[in-house]
Order: structure tokens, then C-alpha cells, then sequence
């Protein structure tokens, strides 16, 4: 692909298409199921996250951070920080990944849910 077409695609992988509008479709996008079906699905926030309707009650997936950009001409190297509420009480959790726009069809991992709430234990406020 010409080096202008790379450079949308790239702009795409941060949901910031050049010289377009955001879409929940462009991108890559994440989304979580937990053992019991809940799903959270990232870039479609929930009622209560800005303070001005009824409590969140439903599983919220948010992008936390990250970064990337171009590797070395033909690759594409990013991070992604995510956010998850509420943490699993038990069960192992899907992570669905899935870029369009890259031709990347839905995939998943299954994250073991015990570790992560393991990890717990490790967290300290400050």
C-alpha cells in the first residue's frame, strides 16, 4: 500500500482516522466476557460513567493508555493499558480482539480469572 494509505490505516489503529470521524468500528477493538456471559465491550460507555444517569451495572472495558506506531515500514506496534470493572469472582475471562480495517478477524485468549484476582493480594493505595 502507498505509504499514504499505511499512514490512514496506522491513524485507524488509534480510532483517530485522518481527516474522518471516530467510529466504534475503526480500530482495534477489544472486548471481555466473563464466565457467567456478561460482556463489556470497549468504546460503548455505560449509564453512570459521567455522573449523570443511574448506577453502572453492567461490566465496563475501558482503554487505559497505551501506545505505538510504526515498526519498520510494514509493522505495526502498539500497547494497550484496559481497565475492567468489576474484577471476576471466579472464572476465567475471554479477551476478543478484532481490527477490521487491518483485515484482522476476532480472536480471542482466556485470561484464567483465579490469577487475576490473585494479583489482588500484590496491590497497594497510595
Amino acid at each position: 500500500m502507498s505509504e499514504h494509505e499505511w499512514g490512514e490505516l496506522e491513524s485507524k489503529g488509534f480510532r483517530m482516522p485522518m481527516g474522518g470521524r471516530w467510529s466504534s468500528e475503526s480500530g482495534l477493538l477489544f472486548g471481555i466476557e466473563y464466565a457467567d456471559g456478561r460482556k463489556a465491550v470497549i468504546g460503548h460507555p455505560r449509564p453512570g460513567m459521567f455522573g449523570t444517569e443511574s448506577a453502572v451495572t453492567e461490566p465496563v472495558l475501558l482503554q487505559a493508555g497505551g501506545g505505538g506506531g510504526m515498526g519498520t515500514g510494514d509493522e505495526w506496534v502498539s500497547s494497550s493499558r484496559l481497565w475492567l470493572w468489576p474484577l471476576p469472582e471466579q472464572g476465567d475471562l475471554r479477551l476478543v480482539a478484532r481490527w477490521n480495517d487491518a483485515g484482522m478477524p476476532e480472536t480471542s485468549i482466556v485470561l484464567e480469572g483465579n490469577r487475576i484476582v490473585a494479583a489482588l493480594d500484590g496491590v497497594q493505595p497510595f
